[in-house]
């Protein structure tokens, strides 16, 4: 005999699981609003700064670039500022979100787990490493270049090594995954000290 509490609780489960998948939200209006805030967020910060420009000047100074004229008049400074300075700033941070995003995404993806992370897998320890053995090496065959490149050597002999200690028959396992982030990041750590405290500087 079935008892009566759990025949009034299985009507009520299906019916808020019900409601749950009707109010569930899709990809597109999710991304309709995310696109709209981006919009209205990058206007916002180009119009932000010691000069402020009022934001229908800072669409009128973008579609005057692009050749097209709205009758809106704006200083000419303002175009200098906004063209010249700001939106060079705003365009490279936009790279780089963007690019930290695909890093990110394309990790989780090799590791197929979603608790990858450039933190806990030792990617970030052993890009320090990278970075501090061409400083202390004096590392200039590249210029300017050199120390990133590095880095992201660094980065990538942590991330296979991690990869590869995690890997267990086809399979990442989560535990393991830490575990080998931990022992990469202990040892990069250990490595950077000491290469730090035989630095002349």
């Amino acid at each position: 005999m079935i008892p009566v509490g759990l025949k009034k609780r299985r009507p009520i489960a299906s019916l808020l699981q019900s409601e749950g998948s009707r109010r569930a939200i899709g990809p597109g209006p999710l991304l309709a609003v995310l696109i709209v805030l981006f919009v209205v967020l990058l206007i916002a910060n180009l119009g932000i700064g010691a000069v402020r420009i009022a934001p229908v000047d800072v669409v009128a100074i973008l579609f005057a670039r692009l050749g097209l004229d709205l009758g809106v008049e704006f200083p000419s400074q303002h175009d200098a500022v906004l063209w010249n300075i700001r939106l060079p700033r705003v365009l490279l941070g936009i790279l780089t979100g963007a690019a930290l995003a695909v890093a990110g995404a394309s990790l989780q993806g090799v590791f197929r787990n979603p608790l990858a992370d450039p933190g806990v897998i030792g990617v970030s320890s052993g890009a320090a490493l990278g970075a501090v053995i061409a400083i202390v090496s004096g590392f200039t065959l590249l210029g300017n270049f050199g120390l990133p490149i590095a880095a992201f050597i660094g980065g990538l002999i942590a991330t296979a090594v991690v990869y590869v200690t995690a890997r267990n028959y086809g399979k990442t396992d989560v535990v393991t995954l830490v575990l080998a982030g931990v022992a990469v990041n202990a040892t990069a750590g250990a490595v950077t000290g000491f290469f730090t405290f035989v630095a002349d500087d």
